[in-house]
């Protein structure tokens, strides 16, 4: 697997030898992390001794150990080509290994009844929010080239980068958050809109490439592959989760382990299915996470449950911090054109995401406010939601594809891409703790007349339907230890079967 994945590293470097660098490559990754744990540990103990620690992160710790290990690495012509290995072969790593149990723990952790409540918003963010980012951050680059105060760029590279970049990416967002506790809702949106906005980023970035090379000029067509993609991924998450509850349910007592199994490697299985069938496996098993921490879970017994949620959190912490391992290596140890890339597209870039950002976030909270009569997003929640616009490895990732599409202008862009996820890293990230504890009471979503309000919601009343529906014939059906009176329908569809809701 490894081998496959670090195969295209660079023609300067001897096949012979190929074997010996992954395998060094690897060894420090190891090292690497090791390390950081030392690291993290002895931080944490001092943080009540030294106050002015606690602005100082775990990301920014780990960002800095790769940085540092990046910069030595360039020392020797042995570091050198360790780093050109890395370099071509973290996009699939990341998108293949490092992201999907990233995801997946997060999914099965997250309230889904708060998910699915603002689903809606969460899409219009998602969707909307991309594309109008992809537009004006695309357009303010290349004004900003005509006019002589950035590197000159094309209009369609402009575009392509427009799309790479306008993506949240999700494994910045909840290393960031992951101990945000002030309000599920607001959570809820950063966390859906990083996840669900990189299949649209992903069919953007693939739409422009193939206008590029002139494949396809049909905007009605990249529409309908988007909402095909999205709606299929979706359908092939929830009915794996699905699957894996009926599966559980009616296993073979007698075969050891195999709750705990299966488990494990539903999730990978998901990801890979939907990426085989050219969906978005970010957006499977995300939906993979939701629907077995609803159906299948609560059918496992508690040693497999305990096995299952402590690996995947063991994991994902691992692989986070492999990811900002990887991000800091880069910056000084792929010997990236900063010269030619210059300052001024770096700060273009910079002024051009936030300004999109701001104005798709303004714009879609005040919408989406006038549908809403309880939960309204305040100005505080909306303010978080655009400072929490992190790039990060996912626009690290598609950025080092475009050096394969686009060659010298792929290594600008990819320059352009580190700078940004630094400034993210650690000028924002600094900045989160402070203005989190600073705002906490104002993060807090108001309850206050909730019950009120739902019963005059017509929408609400709807939502309340489908899940009573689903209670009924779905989580009933799967739910070995429910002990809610099953319904007589659903005794009279099974009373004919070898077994029963109650075995």
């Amino acid at each position: 697997m490894f081998l496959h994945l670090f195969k295209k590293c660079g023609d300067n470097i001897d096949d012979s030898n190929e074997t010996s660098l992954i395998s060094d490559s690897i060894l420090l990754i190891i090292g690497l992390l090791v390390f950081n744990e030392l690291l993290l540990q002895t931080i944490a103990t001092k943080k009540l001794k030294y106050p002015y620690l606690k602005y100082i992160n775990d990301t920014i710790i780990t960002t800095s150990i790769g940085l540092i290990t990046g910069y030595i690495l360039t020392f020797s012509k042995s570091g050198k080509d360790i780093t050109m290995t890395m370099k071509m072969g973290f996009s699939q790593l990341f998108l293949i290994i490092l992201l999907p149990p990233i995801l997946f723990e997060s999914a099965i952790h997250m309230d889904s009844v708060t998910f699915f409540e603002h689903f809606g918003t969460i899409n219009i963010y998602a969707i909307l929010g991309t594309i109008i980012s992809m537009i004006i951050t695309s357009f303010f680059i290349f004004i900003c080239g005509q006019l002589g105060l950035a590197k000159e760029l094309q209009l369609s590279k402009c575009f392509a980068f427009g799309a790479i970049i306008s993506s949240t990416d999700p494994v910045a967002v909840l290393s960031a958050f992951k101990n945000m506790k002030q309000s599920k809702m607001l959570y809820t949106f950063i966390f859906g809109e990083s996840i669900l906005n990189d299949a649209v980023s992903l069919t953007l970035f693939n739409a422009v490439n193939e206008i590029i090379n002139q494949e396809t000029s049909d905007l009605l067509k990249v529409i309908s592959q988007f909402l095909l993609i999205f709606f299929l991924s979706i359908a092939i998450g929830y009915a794996m989760g699905i699957i894996s509850a009926f599966v559980i349910r009616f296993k073979n007592q007698a075969i050891a382990n195999f709750e705990a199994s299966l488990l494990l490697l539903l999730p990978w299985i998901t990801y890979l299915i939907s990426e085989a069938l050219e969906m978005s496996g970010i957006v499977s098993i995300m939906f993979c996470g939701i629907s077995m921490a609803r159906y299948t879970i609560p059918n496992t017994n508690e040693l497999s449950k305990k096995e299952f949620t402590k690996f995947y959190e063991i994991i994902a912490h691992i692989f986070e911090n492999s990811v900002f391992i990887f991000i800091g290596i880069g910056v000084i140890g792929f010997n990236l054109p900063y010269q030619e890339t210059g300052v001024g597209i770096i700060i273009s870039t910079f002024i051009a995401i936030n300004l999109s950002r701001y104005f798709f976030v303004y714009l879609i909270t005040k919408f989406a406010n006038q549908f809403r009569s309880i939960h309204i997003i305040n100005e505080y929640q909306m303010n978080m939601l655009w400072f929490s616009g992190l790039r990060g490895a996912m626009a690290y990732a598609l950025s080092i594809q475009t050096i394969i599409l686009y060659g010298p202008i792929g290594e600008v862009l990819l320059t352009i891409s580190i700078a940004i996820i630094m400034i993210n890293i650690y000028v924002q990230g600094v900045m989160l703790d402070p203005i989190l504890a600073k705002y906490s009471q104002n993060l807090i979503e108001n309850y206050e007349d909730e019950e009120q309000e739902k019963s005059k919601n017509i929408f609400k009343q709807i939502k309340e339907g489908i899940s009573q529906i689903d209670n009924l014939f779905i989580q009933i059906c799967l739910s070995e230890n429910n002990d809610e009176e099953v319904p007589l329908c659903i005794n009279i569809c099974f009373q004919n079967r070898k077994w029963s809701l109650r075995s």
